[in-house]
Formats: structure tokens, C-alpha cells, sequence
């Protein structure tokens, strides 16, 4: 799709009442009036958020500004251990007429509320999705409705697994599918929005746990799922977890990764357990940068 401003997320670097990123292997900020790959509306705030920046009350040393953008709602986290003032929430809410919530974060992971209904509604794939502060989204506002359709189209059955659930990008398709899904997130707060997701798409037939995928597939137990759908962070599933996943023996697994190196890693141990690549798709989620999205069909021989 267009590969420029197709970003609705991005992370501002600020210090010393100056705004932008930091240049490439180092912590030097490099100031910025526009990021060409980010959303029109990300760009139209970044002015303001350099005005912010320079403001007496915002937090003295190193800060993140985060900001999520649906194309109507503003989310904005601030990464920063020192404290943000009503009057600094209240300047953020005049500069941004579309902010729905406004949260601090700090180093150990914490998220403090500190104006707002502490989520947005992001749209995609015909659902619009509940998700909260520090909850993953796919960032490429223009391929999201791909990347679901090429992931699940070639599925259907009577159970599916969704390992590294979020907030339910996949699960919403997935329970539309199949007669009942299992979606899994160790995460408390994409938990929240899985399910918060499901009863608001009025879904029944899933069941949402709050686990590690490990520890999920080494307790699970019951009849073997017809299809799985892993999106796991760029880390990938390791060995150790693909052949637990192998050990389900699901007619169909479909991978969803970010990073070639551990998914070649992976698939090494799924193909050794008797599972064949039937389709792969590269999904251009990132141009202007070398990263690629792949989905692989794999399929029980």
C-alpha cells in the first residue's frame, strides 16, 4: 500500500525542551518537524507536542511521548519517571482536540492514569477494537485488513487456537470461523481488552486465558485443535515451544512473524515434525525500513 505515512504509532523522544528520535546506535535526539512515514494526523500534532515539550511543567530529564492515532481518537502515553501536573494534563488535552485518554508510564512498566477512559477504539478488519495503553496494534493503518484476510481466510473447523492473543486482532476473525476459539495473552491489560473485545463483538465462543503460550500448551489438554495462529514478538516461539505446538498435531498452523531469522528457526522444527509450508506471503508492513511481515501456511502431511 502507500508506503508513506502509514504509521498510526510512534514514539517521540524529549530533553531539554526539545522533541524528536534519537539518531541511529546512539541517544543523541535529532529534532523533527515531520516523520514522513507516520499518519497525517501524528504529523499535524507534532508541532504541539514540541510546544508541550518546552512547557516549565513538563518532566525534567529524558522522556517518551507516545502516540496511537485511529484516524478519529488519540491515545498518547508519557514514558517518564518524573511526574506530569494537572497542569500539564490539561495543556495536553487543549493542544489535542482528538485525545481520549492520556496516560505516565515509568521504567519498571507501570501505567498511571492520568485523564481519560484509558483506551481508544482503533478499526480493522470490520470490528472496531478496544485497545488500552501499552497494548500492541498492528501499526500500518493501511494493511491491518490484509494482513487478517491473507491469515484467515483459508481457515475454518470446529476449534482454533490463538497464541499471543493481544487484544484480539485475530481471535474477532477467527471466532467467526470457528465454533470455538482458545486465545491466549499474558498480558493483564491486553487480556482485558481481548475480552473486553469479545463482548463487544458479542461473541460467545471464546475462551480467553490469561497465560504464557508456554505454559499454556505444556497444561492444555483436551482434542487437538484444527488450526493455530502464532504472532509471537520478534523473539519468535523458540524451540522448546514450537515442539510443543508441533505436539498438538493441528491440521493447519499459520505464522505470523516479524522477524525471518527466528521464524526460519521455528519452522526448522515444525517441517521436522512432519508439517510442509503450503503458502507464504510477504507483507510489506514497514517500507522505508528492511523489516517484513511473513504469514506461512503450514499443513499436517
Amino acid at each position: 500500500d502507500d508506503p508513506w505515512h502509514y504509521r498510526n504509532r510512534a514514539q517521540f523522544k524529549a530533553a531539554g525542551g526539545r522533541l524528536g528520535y534519537f539518531a541511529a546506535g546512539s541517544e543523541r535526539l535529532v529534532e523533527i518537524k515531520q516523520c514522513p512515514i507516520s499518519s497525517p494526523g501524528i504529523n499535524a500534532m507534532i508541532p504541539e507536542l514540541a510546544r508541550l515539550a518546552k512547557r516549565q511543567d513538563f518532566p525534567a530529564g529524558p522522556s517518551e511521548i507516545e502516540i496511537v492515532d485511529s484516524g478519529t481518537e488519540i491515545l498518547i502515553t508519557l514514558r517518564s519517571e518524573g511526574q506530569a501536573p494537572e497542569t500539564l494534563v490539561s495543556a495536553f488535552r487543549e493542544r489535542v482536540p482528538s485525545l481520549v485518554s492520556l496516560a505516565r508510564a515509568d521504567s519498571a512498566g507501570g501505567f498511571f492514569p492520568l485523564w481519560g477512559r484509558g483506551h481508544m477504539t482503533c478499526h480493522a478488519a470490520s470490528f472496531d477494537y478496544r485497545i488500552s495503553h501499552g497494548v500492541f496494534f498492528q501499526v500500518n493503518r493501511n494493511l491491518a485488513d490484509t494482513l487478517v484476510d491473507i491469515s484467515t481466510r483459508d481457515l475454518t473447523g470446529d476449534l482454533a487456537l490463538d497464541l499471543y492473543a493481544g487484544g484480539g486482532f485475530f481471535t474477532i476473525p477467527l471466532a467467526r470461523r470457528f465454533a470455538k476459539v482458545e486465545a491466549v495473552e499474558s498480558s493483564a491489560a491486553a487480556n482485558r481488552d481481548l475480552r473486553a473485545n469479545c463482548v463487544r463483538a458479542e461473541l460467545t465462543n471464546v475462551e480467553a486465558h490469561r497465560d504464557s503460550t508456554a505454559e499454556y500448551l505444556a497444561r492444555r489438554q483436551g482434542k487437538s485443535p484444527d488450526a493455530v495462529l502464532v504472532d509471537p514478538p520478534r523473539a519468535g516461539l523458540g524451540q522448546a515451544t514450537s515442539r510443543q505446538l508441533a505436539a498438538l498435531h493441528p491440521r493447519t498452523i499459520v505464522y505470523v512473524s516479524c522477524d525471518p531469522p527466528t521464524l526460519a528457526r521455528d519452522l526448522a522444527v515444525l517441517i521436522a515434525a512432519g508439517y510442509q509450508m503450503e503458502k507464504l506471503y510477504m507483507v510489506d508492513l514497514f517500507p522505508q525500513t528492511f523489516h517484513l511481515e511473513a504469514v506461512v501456511i503450514l499443513r499436517l502431511k
